[in-house]
């Protein structure tokens, strides 16, 4: 879904830390930090990029410089390249946990009021877990595969009719509805009578890029977990990325699901099957926990549906 390249594609860094201790986050509230020995506001995201990732304000203010050689880095979507910027190894601190790893920064990105932001894969602890608004009494344990990488984002990867879909959680951003690849979203249109309607508008993906959607509602709600979602955001089918390709779905009115094709395209790279579950339903939870050891996302949450 996303990716980070360096120049001359070297792939991903060999950070040497282990991961050794347990983070608990708030979100909305940053967590204790330094970066060179230099205190930063520092932001955990759930569903966003794992590599520690700058301001350039806060790369400007700790005069901070690329890394000589293959200090260069590019920031890609679903297939396509967003942004070009930076990378350099250096020294950082969470939480009182020491670790060495490499800091991106990208222009072009915004990442609203705070220094730095990092995900799960990028942290030195073994552990992460999110305090949530949600209450804990009756708060049932749903599991999933941890999937992804410190390159990539924190997701767990679950197959339907033969298509394995990439799935996040988010604890931050305003999304209301979850947001669905186009591919995808013919995929549950066909399964769980599904239609498309009204006009599109821009929804945030990630580092302020948005994308084209429009409102998918179904017929039979999407369950996953303690999730149960009958509307949600769909990509707009187009050639921008990955997550825009995938056949039309049947516009609300039209009388023949049957219409409804899913099929890769011809031509061109894969679609990308991907959803994010946003934080406005996670946060109906009492806990989102990410272990890197077991490899296991672990939610605490009620059974709950859409409004």
């Amino acid at each position: 879904m996303v990716a980070l390249t360096f120049a001359l594609l070297l792939g991903a860094a060999t950070d040497e830390q282990k991961p050794v201790d347990v983070l608990v986050v708030r979100p909305g509230e940053p967590v204790p930090a330094t970066i060179e020995g230099q205190p930063v506001r520092l932001r955990v995201e759930s569903g966003g990029l794992n590599r520690l990732t700058l301001t350039s304000a806060t790369v400007a203010r700790l005069a901070l410089k690329p890394a000589p050689i293959l200090g260069k880095a590019s920031l890609r979507l679903a297939g396509r390249k967003e942004f070009v910027g930076h990378n350099r190894p250096l020294d950082f601190a969470i939480d009182g946990l020491a670790a060495k790893g490499r800091a991106f920064w990208f222009d072009a990105a915004e990442l609203g009021n705070t220094d730095a932001v990092i995900g799960p894969w990028g942290l030195p602890q073994a552990r992460v877990t999110f305090q949530l608004p949600g209450p804990g009494e009756g708060a049932e344990l749903y599991r999933y595969p941890l999937r992804g990488d410190v390159n990539s984002l924190a997701v767990t990867v679950l197959t339907t009719s033969g298509k394995a879909v990439g799935i996040a959680f988010e604890t931050e951003g305003r999304r209301t509805l979850p947001l669905v690849s186009a591919a995808f979203g013919a995929l549950l249109a066909e399964q769980l009578d599904g239609h498309v309607s009204g006009p599109s508008w821009d929804e945030p993906v990630l580092l302020g890029i948005t994308r084209p959607v429009r409102l998918l509602t179904l017929a039979k709600p999407l369950e996953l977990g303690p999730f149960r979602f009958t509307r949600l955001a769909v990509r707009v089918p187009d050639r921008v990325d990955e997550a825009g390709r995938g056949p039309a779905i049947r516009e609300a009115g039209e009388d023949d699901p049957a219409e409804v094709v899913v099929a890769a395209n011809a031509k061109g790279r894969q679609p990308v099957y991907s959803l994010f579950i946003p934080a406005a339903a996670v946060k109906r939870c009492a806990t989102l926990a990410f272990d890197k050891v077991a490899r296991m996302i672990e939610l605490r949450c009620r059974p709950q549906h859409d409004g």
